[in-house]
């Protein structure tokens, strides 16, 4: 009896071990999709958004344009966020702006404060135009990597995202609830925006029909089973507050889910829920990301899914992997690449 007890404590650890994300390996095929030796030749960020059935956007923060040559990136600099459009079964085709001096400029810029750039986090595509939130961020005088601070939220509308990017016409407005848009979910009519503060305590979710995204007055916000007009009474819809993710709907499980880094310790993790407001589930750690075993400075990161990019009974997920030293972006090609993983789905 003792040793059956033992072999079900066994049996039930291995299913433990599956739950928490032994179903998921890399995918080198998609990693080489992304990889290349000239213009664009890395980022992070990495957010997706389907612009029809057959194109999806890609939406990166800090990248490297230059050369990759002999494992290092050289004659190479850097611009805030870049994009790439990615047509079914092709290859990504980069985009980034130039200067008047003919050099790398960032898609997305401010207006009027040349003091500070934008980083992108998640959009959608409507019947309008194209969505996109943006943190606007400023440097501090901290010269390490973490020298930056995030002082406000920017709503980019691109009224004709079909067109070539060059041609797109952007316009921005400033959100007046911050920090909200780090995931954005459209359903039922509904664009569903989430966002985050760790001095309330967690994540918390606000929404607007998709024709008044851009409507601040519309918002509303989720308050302990009802909607609410006061941002800062919104409750808390998770405990965590994740600076980045996703939030989407999954055929294959018949729920929501959503999808982040809590940390930059390696692990991603996944909640799911009914609703897009929830109740989400305690969280499980999906995959563990282990380039953080190359180096002590290495770190991995931004935790986020591409369902359009999924096969049906997988998820493909995708993270950053990033250096405390600066120098080892150019140093050390290895990383600072979208990395992706199959993850199967139960």
């Amino acid at each position: 009896m003792l040793l059956v007890r033992k072999l079900m404590l066994f049996v039930g650890f291995l299913g433990m071990l599956v739950a928490a994300g032994a179903a998921a390996a890399p995918a080198p095929e998609l990693d080489a999709l992304f990889q290349r030796t000239n213009g664009w030749i890395g980022a992070d960020a990495d957010y997706s958004i389907p612009l029809s059935s057959s194109v999806t956007l890609w939406l990166f923060g800090d990248t490297v344009i230059g050369q990759v040559r002999d494992g290092k990136r050289v004659n190479a600099t850097m611009v805030n966020n870049s994009i790439a459009l990615l047509p079914g079964g092709g290859s990504p085709r980069f985009f980034y702006r130039t200067n008047a001096a003919g050099k790398p400029a960032s898609v997305f810029q401010p207006v009027d404060d040349t003091n500070s750039f934008f980083w992108p986090w998640d959009g959608v595509r409507t019947d309008r135009g194209l969505f996109v939130f943006l943190m606007q961020v400023r440097h501090t005088a901290d010269k390490s990597v973490w020298g930056f601070k995030v002082f406000a939220t920017a709503l980019a509308f691109v009224p004709n995202p079909d067109a070539p990017p060059q041609d797109w016409k952007i316009t921005f407005r400033t959100v007046p609830f911050k920090p909200f848009g780090w995931a954005v979910l459209k359903d039922a009519g509904y664009v569903y925006i989430y966002g985050s503060n760790r001095k309330r305590g967690g994540s918390f979710v606000a929404r607007a029909s998709e024709n008044s995204l851009d409507d601040f007055g519309q918002w509303r916000f989720y308050e302990n089973g009802h909607w609410g007009e006061n941002e800062l009474d919104a409750t808390p819809i998770f405990t965590e507050a994740p600076p980045e993710g996703t939030v989407r709907w999954l055929p294959d499980l018949h729920r929501f889910a959503a999808i982040y880094s809590p940390d930059i310790f390696g692990d991603i993790v996944m909640r799911t829920s009914e609703s897009p407001v929830g109740p989400w589930n305690d969280r499980r750690v999906v995959y563990h990301c282990d380039e953080g075993k190359l180096s002590r400075a290495f770190y991995c990161y931004a935790g986020k899914m591409h369902p359009e990019l999924s096969r049906p009974g997988e998820l493909v997920v995708t993270y950053a992997v990033n250096s405390n030293e600066f120098s080892d972006l150019f140093s050390d090609a290895r990383i600072y690449w979208p990395r992706f993983v199959r993850l199967k789905l139960p």
